[in-house]
């Protein structure tokens, strides 16, 4: 995003003092003063067709979580990320386009049961190679793959000459999948399989979907069934070391419950270090003084002193 507006969002989060309030802020806006949340037909100018509206936000979470990803643990990481979109419009086919001073992008939406699928065609006036992104994962001829606790995302490699939807197959099931493109590298038109097998462990098939850039690459991205790290993206394929890959997790990934054991563990350690009691010895403070009036105490009536308490 273009660095312009930060002073404008800074000013946004300093009054709402943390992200969510933030994000609730951004939302409202779109509410109060956009057609952001207006559901219509495709052939109607006004709102998005269903489904469209929450594509574009986690397409733009996406797309800025695997820069995050990139710029930490790619070797070129001090590459320069190319300039955000700045204008986004939704057409009567269901198309989304997008211009940029650079670039010109178009993404075609396309249900396939609860599936979102995503043709994307970009055009650059300077394109750079493609930076390999096989985080927690592995890279083989055909694709590559990487991961996080809960997600998957892979990329195959296509013939040049598959441009369209019509030229490439993606199937997706809760256990296998199935990709294959057009290729006439023998002479004759047929279909290649450039990858199929049956998943480790289950995915959430209603909330994965898949991308096309033309003449490059199928990018797919792949809910977890349940939070746990793959040795593998597909049966028969060479295990990765789980001991050797980055198991760390944002703490914005963690369910409500484990963000809070996790801030009470950090706010502890800041306790310790300062020599202060911890929430546990606060609680057992609190208890101690409790017993200490209840009936049948032998302190009952007198002040307080835990200093003549003694543990075993």
């Amino acid at each position: 995003m273009d660095p312009k507006h930060d002073p404008a969002f800074m000013e946004i989060l300093r009054e709402e003092k943390n992200i969510a309030g933030f994000l609730d802020s951004f939302f409202g806006f779109l509410y109060r003063c956009t057609d952001f949340y207006v559901e219509a037909p495709p052939d109607q100018r006004l709102g998005f067709p269903p489904g469209v509206a929450e594509q574009l936000v986690l397409t733009s979470l996406r797309k800025w979580k695997n820069i995050k990803n990139l710029s930490e643990f790619s070797p070129t990481k001090a590459e320069a990320v190319p300039p955000a979109i700045e204008e986004v419009t939704v057409g009567g086919d269901g198309t989304i386009e997008a211009t940029e001073d650079k670039h010109s992008i178009k993404v075609s939406i396309i249900p396939y049961k609860k599936i979102f699928i995503f043709q994307l065609t970009i055009e650059s006036q300077s394109s750079g190679p493609s930076v390999s992104d096989c985080y927690n994962g592995a890279s083989y001829d055909n694709y590559r793959w990487s991961q996080s606790i809960g997600e998957l995302d892979a990329v195959v490699h296509l013939p040049e000459e598959a441009r369209t939807s019509k030229d490439v197959q993606v199937r997706l099931s809760a256990e296998e999948i199935e990709v294959a493109a057009k290729s006439s590298e023998e002479g004759a038109e047929a279909w290649k399989t450039l990858l199929k097998g049956r998943f480790s462990f289950k995915i959430k098939s209603s909330e994965s979907y898949w991308c096309l850039e033309p003449g490059k690459h199928i990018s797919l991205h792949l809910e977890k069934a349940s939070e746990r790290w793959w040795e593998s993206l597909v049966d028969g394929e060479p295990r990765i070391e789980l001991s050797k890959i980055d198991c760390s997790r944002n703490l914005e990934e963690m369910a409500e419950c484990e963000q809070m054991k996790v801030e009470e563990l950090m706010w502890n350690q800041r306790r310790k270090l300062l020599g202060q009691p911890t929430s546990d010895q606060i609680r057992m403070e609190k208890i101690l003084q409790l017993a200490w009036n209840a009936d049948g105490s032998p302190f009952k009536g007198t002040e307080y002193d835990p200093s003549i308490l003694k543990f075993n």
